[in-house]
């Protein structure tokens, strides 16, 4: 998994537990596929992104700005100044 998909996957864990109250108020089924259709859009997202990087030289440089070379990317993105 790339770190892109690595930080989607948190950021999607973090505001699914921000919205829980909102989605409260649906039956426990509907909110799972709820969860589970946002899941999906987020990773496809990621997908996207990924996919673009690899022929877009200023997405593929943003993307080593905030993610970092290949062997530093599974830990995520870069902190910067002041995080």
């Amino acid at each position: 998994m790339s770190a892109v998909h690595t930080h989607a996957e948190l950021l999607l864990a973090r505001e699914l537990r921000r919205r829980r109250a909102l989605l409260a108020f649906l039956p426990q089924s509907r909110r799972s596929e709820v969860e589970a259709a946002i899941a999906r859009a987020v990773l496809a997202a990621a997908d996207a992104v990924v996919e673009q990087g690899r022929t877009d030289a200023a997405l593929a440089a943003a993307l080593r700005a905030t993610y970092g070379s290949a062997e530093d990317a599974a830990a995520g993105p870069v902190a910067a100044a002041g995080d």
